[in-house]
């Protein structure tokens, strides 16, 4: 009965709006330092600043604490489940259960802990991730005393269920009026605005009908922000302690940077490659129709060794590498907002090993094609008696890829000005088509001119090609988790 009162009062205290409240509240998302004499700087430096609330992620010793009852500081206690998705809970491994459990013990025990959060953005529109859960707080146990919370990403009016007091809202990647039932505010900008003041004070502005629940920024960011704009500090003040604050912005306020730059200049580069290889090379000149309206005689040119020069190749190879990365570039961006981007790093680590800016996922499509181009080669070379040496493979397996620098072409001219998303993925399965395509049109070219054992010929490349496939489609259907984190990734605004 209590443990209800308390989360009642709570939810008032935090909900409900008192209009005589006129400075804000403002809170720090703590990345708490390993060493104490770190950690008590911090607090007397946020303290300094009118700070009056932390989020914190992990267990403190009893030194920092009681700093934390002296300063008065009112702290929210969340759990290190990040972007969180079904199996985040129900696939969870006993040492990590006993670690969640501790830090809810060790929150509980508290005076100054005002919440416990359970997870930071999560997948609230499956039902299944709600019961799951349900169930995981069930198994804390009834003697925690404090009020559940998470931190959402999205605005919907509600909470996911009864177990929970409150939520705090994650905000700061669309410029959006913030509304539905809160307890506070996470900023958490865009990359390419990050540093910039603007956003800030748009957000300010935006929940300036709810000063006093606490708006958070993460101490990181907070920090930096400050060695790159110090009068931050003095506005952050202001608006902590003072009933009417003011947030100067320079003459030139920052802009938004471009980030699709990358895939204009990588795409010029293409053509320039192409435009090169075509009027340098007589061979490629020659080739590139007769691939197309002779393909008979074309192959068997090759086949003969009429036709025996790597350039041509190894230029369409490098042309189409360079596509695989814009493609995947616009159709990453056509599907996940940045903070998707965070869910799938958050699960996926391997997936930022490019890095986790623009340039990382552009160089990510480049490898990954690469690579595939470098398999099919090797794979076509090796299990065709017919092809005996390599440059009769680099020779024809190519040419059909060169198609794909139209598609990759019509895919950032529809991408750039904001298109339909519809057709990118349309023509991104194109790209995909004409790429397996090409090694099945290549195949069937060289089995023909097997002149013994021709099924076992077929059954080591097309017959391999599609049970490779077929493996990696059955994999990604069973494989719950990694659809759902997609689905998570591609939900979040």
């Amino acid at each position: 009965m209590g443990n209800r009162l308390f989360a009642a009062l709570l939810c008032i205290f935090l909900v409900v709006p008192f209009s005589g409240w006129a400075q804000r509240t403002v809170g720090i998302d703590w990345q708490v330092p390993a060493k104490k004499s770190e950690a008590a700087a911090d607090l007397h430096y946020f303290a300094e600043l009118g700070l009056t609330h932390l989020q914190i992620d992990r267990a403190l010793d009893r030194q920092t604490w009681q700093l934390i009852d002296n300063l008065q500081f009112t702290v929210f206690g969340k759990l290190p489940v990040d972007f969180a998705v079904t199996q985040s809970f129900s696939e969870m491994d006993s040492t990590f259960t006993v670690r969640l459990q501790k830090l809810v013990d060790h929150y509980n025990a508290q005076n100054r802990v005002q919440g416990i959060g359970i997870f930071s953005v999560g997948a609230t529109y499956d039902e299944e991730f709600r019961q799951t859960v349900s169930s995981f707080i069930q198994r804390l146990g009834k003697e925690v005393q404090k009020p559940f919370y998470y931190i959402a990403a999205g605005s919907k009016s509600t909470l996911i269920s009864s177990d929970f007091s409150f939520r705090i809202i994650l905000t700061g990647h669309a410029n959006k009026t913030v509304s539905g039932q809160a307890g506070g505010f996470l900023y958490n900008p865009e990359p390419d605005m990050q540093w910039h003041l603007v956003p800030v004070k748009s957000l300010l502005s935006r929940t300036s009908n709810r000063v006093q629940l606490p708006i958070f920024f993460e101490s990181s960011w907070l920090k930096g922000m400050i060695n790159r704009h110090p009068d931050f500090a003095q506005t952050i003040r202001l608006y902590a302690t003072s009933a009417d604050p003011v947030f100067p912005l320079p003459q030139k306020a920052g802009q938004k940077m471009d980030s699709n730059t990358i895939i204009v200049v990588m795409l010029l580069l293409v053509w320039f490659i192409f435009g090169a290889t075509y009027n340098y090379n007589p061979v490629f000149r020659k080739s590139f129709l007769r691939y197309f309206t002779g393909h008979k005689f074309f192959v068997e040119d090759v086949i003969q060794r009429h036709i025996r020069s790597l350039f041509t190749g190894f230029s369409i190879l490098i042309q189409h590498a360079i596509c695989g990365g814009i493609v995947l570039y616009c159709l990453f961006h056509s599907v996940f907002s940045p903070l998707g981007y965070e869910a799938l790093y958050s699960h996926y680590n391997i997936l930022a090993i490019f890095g986790t800016g623009v340039l990382g996922l552009f160089i990510w499509g480049c490898f990954f094609t690469l690579v595939i181009e470098v398999i099919s080669i090797l794979w076509l070379w090796i299990a065709n008696p017919a092809t005996k040496y390599l440059s009769q493979i680099v020779n024809l397996y190519p040419w059909l890829l060169q198609l794909n620098l139209i598609i990759a072409t019509l895919i950032t001219a529809v991408y750039l000005p904001g298109g339909n998303n519809v057709l990118i993925y349309l023509l991104t399965g194109l790209f995909v088509i004409l790429f397996i395509g090409s090694f099945i049109l290549t195949a069937l070219d060289t089995v023909r001119h097997v002149t013994s054992r021709r099924p076992w010929v077929y059954a080591g490349t097309l017959g391999g090609y599609s049970i490779v496939l077929t493996g990696i489609i059955i994999w990604i259907v069973l494989s719950p988790k990694l659809l759902n984190v997609v689905e998570l990734a591609a939900h979040l605004p």
